[in-house]
């Protein structure tokens, strides 16, 4: 007999546990004497259950406008997780009040995480943040929903089904005591304006602009179906492509079907276009009276275009072939607003055709439509692609994120670039502009 419950531990250091019976083998004749071997597997001791929490800090800013006094007020979040299954969980709703005459201040809450959707995380989970409107009077709400990617770390089952094995992807060898540990982050941040009138004046911004929240495809293939991403691309197509992108309101506000240009022509395919952005001032032609439409357009032509949908109004970076050029003062601009980049030689060279790719490349900086590997992107089974634009290629995030609509998170640490694409969704019809 032997009490397989209460068996030492020698083989296994100090680690917690029992060793419990397998079974014999078949035996073994020796003369006449049968020897049976049996045999005993050691089961950790099953862990007791870990807490699974995320902590993060929210901060509210409280903005006054003419002198006014909150008092005290109560600012409410709800707050939410999911992992890979894009079901969101709710993980609380959570506070914070400012005092009288406060303008600022943080909380850090703890997320707890369900168990099930623990397991789903696999090193990450995204935290949502939604701000609820209480419609206060005299308040602006942001009730823009933030979003966080917190990692942590997850757990698997030991093989023998005993217990509990923490795995550590830092750790050599991957095992290693269960830690969950939330990795530090920025704030989750809110901002209020608060007037004594009751009435808030949102901040206006002057000028057309472009729509940098959906992200809908803005260049096309070609009937041969490609994409060409080092062909030039005409002053036109990029007249084209900048009229697509803007704001429906500024759109409507700036549309134009006429213009001043010998070479623009009611019934062109670009007309509304080239029109509408030069009645927005976006745009200029040349000092002969024509457009030259289908000219390739430069660099310093390109630069121009972009700069003047620039929140900054003076550049803080140059480059060695600009003095005395035409387009100085657009490319520093455009520059400072950190949309387009020279080359390593320190030249931008504003004289040379630009090329599709190069295109997109500067105008997903200006959307801040920048995903920043191809894992943030789309099954290729699912997306518009193209056999001239291949994974690996400089050009290929660029140029998909142009050329396929999608919804997108984006992370709340992100306040420009890195997005992860969600889904999908249908093109605009942009023929309709063109009638």
């Amino acid at each position: 007999t032997f009490n397989n419950e209460s068996a030492s531990n020698a083989n296994n250091g100090s680690q917690e546990g029992t060793w419990r019976f397998s079974g014999w083998d078949d035996g073994t004749l020796n003369g006449t004497t049968i020897t049976f071997t049996g045999s005993w597997t050691f089961v950790p001791k099953q862990q007791p259950e870990t807490e699974y929490e995320i902590k993060l800090p929210i901060s509210k800013e409280l903005r006054l406008r003419s002198g006014s006094h909150p008092g005290e007020q109560m600012f409410l979040f709800d707050v939410s997780y999911y992992a890979d299954d894009d079901v969101f969980r709710p993980a609380g709703e959570f506070s914070i009040t400012l005092g009288d005459g406060e303008t600022d201040k943080k909380k850090t809450v703890t997320v707890p995480v369900n168990e099930d959707a623990y397991y789903a995380i696999l090193g990450g989970a995204s935290v949502r943040v939604v701000e609820q409107d209480l419609g206060e009077n005299g308040f602006e709400y942001d009730t823009t929903p933030r979003f966080g990617e917190v990692e942590i770390y997850y757990i698997i089952t030991d093989a023998t089904g005993g217990g509990y094995i923490g795995f550590n992807p830092n750790v050599p060898g991957g095992n290693a005591p269960l830690t969950i540990k939330p990795i530090e982050r920025s704030d989750f941040d809110f901002v209020n304006y608060y007037g004594k009138s009751g009435k808030v004046e949102k901040p206006v911004k002057v000028g057309p602009q472009l729509n940098r929240d959906d992200h809908v495809a803005y260049i096309m293939g070609y009937p041969d179906g490609t994409v060409q991403p080092e062909g030039e691309i005409t002053r036109a197509e990029a007249c084209t492509i900048f009229f697509r992108l803007l704001t429906d309101s500024s759109r409507d506000y700036y549309f134009s079907k006429t213009n001043d240009y010998t070479d623009v022509n009611a019934g062109d395919w670009f007309n509304n276009a080239i029109s509408t952005l030069s009645n927005a001032g976006i745009v200029t032609g040349y000092n002969d009276g024509t457009f030259r439409p289908n000219q390739p357009i430069t660099r310093g032509e390109m630069a121009k275009i972009i700069a003047n949908f620039a929140n900054l109004n003076k550049g803080t970076k140059s480059f060695t072939d600009l003095s005395g050029h035409w387009s100085k003062s657009y490319v520093e601009l455009a520059a400072g607003n950190g949309w387009i980049a020279g080359y390593p030689d320190g030249s931008f060279r504003p004289d040379q055709k630009i090329t599709r790719a190069e295109t997109v490349t500067m105008i997903n900086r200006v959307l801040d439509r920048v995903p920043a590997k191809e894992s943030r992107l789309l099954s290729r089974s699912i997306m518009l692609t193209f056999p001239d634009n291949k994974p690996g290629d400089w050009y290929y995030i660029a140029i998909q994120e142009a050329s396929n609509s999608h919804e997108y998170r984006r992370s709340v640490y992100e306040t420009t670039g890195d997005e992860m694409w969600t889904k999908l969704i249908d093109n605009v019809d942009w023929t309709k502009l063109e009638k």
